[in-house]
């Protein structure tokens, strides 16, 4: 259980310093306008509508044919961290076609990358705890961890690499910091639980193919569950209320 939470200290790591650096330092260090620089980050959030489910949907297929869906989170590690690197250090002047495209490309990137991670390490888990007292011990300790991930990333980046917002030196050296701890804990994360993952049950005798069909298929499911969809309305309007304020 504490290998399973410490994955999510990596994503925690990268999801809180972007969203306190990133907008920054796009809009007031490279030069991005502000309406740019939010529909480039929108447009690229909205991408995890389509690779959330997909991705989710192929880690279970492949959990199905006896596949460990940790080797989707080792994959995803190395280009993950190198893609975080890069959307900090690219810098290609002032044109603003150039840096909206250069923030949407390289946060949909990102934003895959983590998902083939975040994914399969949720599925893991309640795969693995499936009792209630157990899955509430999981969730616990993912908010735990989740904190402590926020705590290393941003303690040492306020104190020690970004003391001056303006200096455009340190969000690179701050970028390092975070890529290096992902890459260390989702390496540990994924090899620790690589064989709890291997004791669960095995393929099934008939699997599915994978296709955009199956995946359409799933979600048509999902969407008769009242439960999910209430919650999915829910956060949906609270979206675009916080968005717009």
């Amino acid at each position: 259980m504490l290998s399973w939470g410490l994955g999510r200290t990596a994503d925690a790591a990268i999801l809180n310093f972007t969203s306190m650096f990133l907008l920054y330092y796009y809009n007031q260090i490279l030069g991005l306008e502000p309406f740019y620089a939010g529909i480039a980050l929108a447009l690229a959030t909205l991408t995890d509508a389509i690779t959330d489910p997909v991705i989710g949907l192929y880690s279970d297929y492949q959990k199905m044919k006896g596949k460990n869906r940790t080797s989707l989170m080792k994959i995803s590690t190395i280009p993950c961290a190198v893609v975080f690197i890069c959307l900090f250090s690219f810098d290609f002047g002032k044109n603003q076609g150039i840096l909206f495209g250069q923030l949407f490309i390289l946060t949909v990137l990102l934003r895959f990358f983590l998902t083939l991670f975040v994914v399969p390490r949720e599925a893991i888990g309640v795969q693995i705890f499936d009792g209630y007292g157990e899955r509430n011990k999981l969730w616990a300790l993912n908010a735990f961890f989740g904190v402590f991930g926020a705590s290393l990333a941003l303690g040492p980046t306020l104190l020690f690499f970004i003391t001056d917002w303006e200096n455009k030196s340190g969000y690179l050296v701050a970028a390092i910091w975070i890529a290096a701890i992902y890459t260390i804990c989702a390496f540990l994360c994924a090899i620790f639980v690589q064989n709890e993952e291997a004791s669960l049950k095995k393929g099934f005798s008939k699997v599915p193919e994978f296709s955009m069909h199956a995946v359409f298929s799933e979600i048509l499911i999902l969407m008769k569950n009242r439960s999910w969809l209430m919650l999915f309305l829910g956060c949906v309007v609270f979206s675009i209320q916080a968005g717009l304020t």
